[in-house]
């Protein structure tokens, strides 16, 4: 990873609901202008179509003068649906104390000891991201443009992303040879697995796989059989998910990304160029979801 994890230990973990304009503003620039990810251009494009001239015409302003232009889109956006945000936020405060009693029960099925404070912060951008420094997760509230206020899968994302906090401080103990792209998507192959336990299933509102298609639904070939990597990895999870058995389990996981992470990287990069088509698109298709074959 080569970054710095949070320390504070606690004697319980919990989760607070902060904001802050800025760090808003820059997911939006970050995402726009210095990262080559086409599904996430075509989210904002869709949500904020003022920004699609911004980004496609910068007509060689400087970066402030770049972040000025979507700081104005992004504050008309939140002086249009105030009251709806509000509404919004008021319901995802309430939600937090199921949160964090779903994230003891993340906490035990990982085999995690320690405690930490985590953040969650509501965002007009349209993507749910992480900052693994700061124990800090973005969840999209996009959607009160359409009415939208109340989220049945704010508790399924915010563990989604908390067990990507704790993977991440586990991982950096088990001696690998992957590439943080590699670790990319092993985390969301692993997580989706994680969350489909029926301790896990009983804080969530709504039972069904939540996890990202691109790093779940490329298909793996197994002794002659054929299924997605997510189904795969969650028979493997079924023969042994106790707390004791959690860490053989994810050393095994990674012992299996070591030796297919050049097929899944070709993947990756399929998506990053071509986004959803790799669904849709009868060739794109084909090739994403060519068995990779595991030995």
């Amino acid at each position: 990873m080569g970054e710095e994890l949070p320390t504070e230990i606690l004697k319980e973990s919990s989760l607070t609901c902060i904001f802050e304009q800025d760090t808003e503003i820059n997911l939006f620039f970050s995402n726009l202008f210095k990262r080559d990810f086409k599904a996430f251009r075509d989210m904002i494009y869709k949500n904020f179509p003022e920004l699609t001239n911004i980004h496609t015409n910068p007509d060689n302003q400087s970066d402030d003068e770049l972040r000025a232009k979507i700081k104005g889109v992004i504050l008309n956006f939140r002086e249009r649906y105030t009251d709806s945000i509000k509404i919004a936020e008021t319901n995802i405060t309430a939600e937090l104390p199921e949160i964090e009693e779903g994230i003891k029960s993340l906490e035990i099925l990982m085999g995690e000891t320690e405690h930490y404070k985590y953040l969650i912060m509501p965002s007009v951008y349209p993507i749910c991201p992480f900052d693994v420094k700061r124990n800090l997760f973005y969840f999209t509230i996009t959607g009160v443009k359409d009415g939208i206020t109340e989220f049945d899968r704010l508790v399924s994302i915010a563990l989604h992303e908390i067990s990507h906090f704790i993977f991440f401080r586990q991982i950096a103990n088990i001696p690998n040879v992957l590439s943080d792209r590699g670790i990319h998507h092993l985390k969301e192959v692993l997580t989706p697995v994680l969350l489909q336990h029926p301790d896990i299933i009983k804080h969530r509102k709504k039972d069904y796989v939540c996890g990202n298609d691109e790093s779940i639904k490329y298909l793996v070939e197994v002794s002659g059989e054929v299924m997605s990597i997510f189904d795969y990895v969650s028979r493997e999870f079924a023969k042994n998910p106790t707390r004791e058995g959690y860490p053989a389990f994810l050393r095994w996981l990674v012992s299996i990304f070591e030796r297919i992470e050049p097929e899944v990287l070709r993947r990756d990069l399929l998506h990053a160029k071509n986004g959803r088509a790799v669904f849709s698109d009868e060739a794109l298709k084909t090739e994403f979801t060519k068995p990779i074959k595991i030995l």
